[in-house]
């Protein structure tokens, strides 16, 4: 009722969600008269609003029997040959530009600058697709050195959608992003509430805001504005602090739902298997532990790749491990302030059950962890993360696991 009195208030994300729904209303009527082209049909005009069929055996080349396919498949394997193929069939598709340029491009393969091609000739056959406008404006923004051609990207997108578009806060976030970068501090903190105002005008339906790049983005305004800064001896507010740390909450929920992905078998969740190493740091061996500089979180530069070499980062682990291609789980360093940690290299036997259980016997909550030289790196949709080259970089504590709750 409420995106329906928005649709009618003149909303046009609002109507645009009824048109799915209208659509999805069609798929389960044709679902149940066993009508399998309308049932895809509607499916099809549903993703493509707003992105098990076994119909692709027999209608191989059948738009919107692709178009399911692909939003219902949308892993490596299945997608890095098929994906391409069927695009060179549709090239006029602002769905199938939409998923190559950026799910395949970007996420699978890495190829910025590819993309960044794609999705200009694509722009040029849909000038209007609000879709692509956000798109384009994000490749541009994960280009390095930045260039300020993004936030004219942006204001287009800005300019083009309509207030309420789920968008619109998240555009305002990566500019933020941007102008941290550069090291514009006024700019990032206009931007970054810019944000929380347009979050307010999101309808219902898309609230609470879920935008993956925001915990970096709170992070960065906390960091600036030392809204993180903890008395040590104030233990109160301490506790106080933990409970309220949205970063925090946000990485254990993230944590829990890879459990859940990783017992269900799916690795597209494993955000930094795809990780280059390079550069890798300067000394192929672990230096003498002796001449180590200690560091926290708060000595990391949140907004640059960086391997800290000669320093070591001394955290405890907060939450249990999950295995993909690497092992990932969530630390804290002694001022309260928790990341993500990825470690690579860990030696499997080949026996996937076993590897987890051997994991998880290691990576235990409250075993304290030194990291040699730690590579804070930031992926391609903004989450962030301490990536260690090998297990030779770390060093375990393990004192503490029966002393504390977990």
């Amino acid at each position: 009722m409420i995106c329906l009195e928005a649709a009618l208030n003149g909303s046009s994300t609002a109507k645009q969600h009824m048109a799915i729904f209208d659509n999805l209303i069609i798929a389960l009527q044709s679902f149940k008269k066993n009508d399998s082209g309308k049932l895809v049909k509607a499916m099809s005009k549903a993703i493509q609003l707003n992105s098990d069929i076994e119909r692709i055996k027999s209608y191989p080349n059948e738009l919107d029997t692709i178009i399911c396919y692909i939003q219902m498949n949308p892993t490596y394997e299945k997608m890095k040959e098929y994906l391409p193929n069927v695009f060179k069939q549709f090239p006029e598709n602002e769905y199938l530009a939409e998923k190559l340029c950026f799910d395949f491009l970007i996420f699978i393969n890495g190829e910025l600058e590819a993309a960044l091609n794609q999705i200009e000739m694509a722009l040029k056959r849909h000038p209007k697709s609000l879709r692509l406008l956000y798109f384009y404006a994000v490749i541009l923004e994960k280009q390095e050195p930045p260039s300020e051609k993004c936030i004219k990207a942006f204001d287009a997108f800005f300019d083009a959608a309509p207030k309420d578009n789920p968008n619109v806060p998240a555009c305002h976030y990566l500019k933020a992003d941007y102008y941290a970068i550069i090291g514009n501090k006024s700019k990032f903190f206009e931007c970054y509430k810019d944000g929380l105002a347009a979050e307010k005008k999101q309808l219902p339906c898309f609230l609470p805001y879920n935008f993956k790049g925001k915990s970096a983005v709170d992070f960065l305004y906390a960091f600036y504005t030392k809204d993180s800064v903890i008395k040590a001896t104030d233990k109160g507010h301490r506790f106080e602090q933990i409970k309220a740390d949205p970063k925090r909450k946000l990485l254990l929920v993230q944590n829990r739902q890879s459990f859940i992905s990783q017992i269900e078998g799916d690795e597209t969740t494993d955000l930094f298997s795809e990780m280059s190493l390079k550069p890798l740091s300067s000394s192929s061996f672990p230096p003498n532990w002796k001449s180590l500089k200690p560091i926290t979180f708060k000595d990391i530069d949140p907004t640059k790749n960086k391997i800290y070499d000669g320093c070591v980062l001394e955290v405890r682990i907060i939450d249990w491990p999950f295995l993909f291609t690497n092992i990932q789980t969530k630390i804290e360093d002694k001022n309260g302030d928790v990341n993500r940690i990825t470690i690579c290299n860990w030696p499997k036997s080949g026996d996937r059950k076993n590897d987890i259980l051997e994991a998880m016997k290691v990576f235990r909550p409250n075993v304290k962890i030194s990291i040699i030289n730690p590579y804070y790196r930031i992926s391609s949709n903004g989450e962030n993360t301490i990536l260690v080259e090998s297990p030779k970089f770390i060093k375990f504590d393990t004192s503490m696991i029966n002393k504390l709750c977990h």
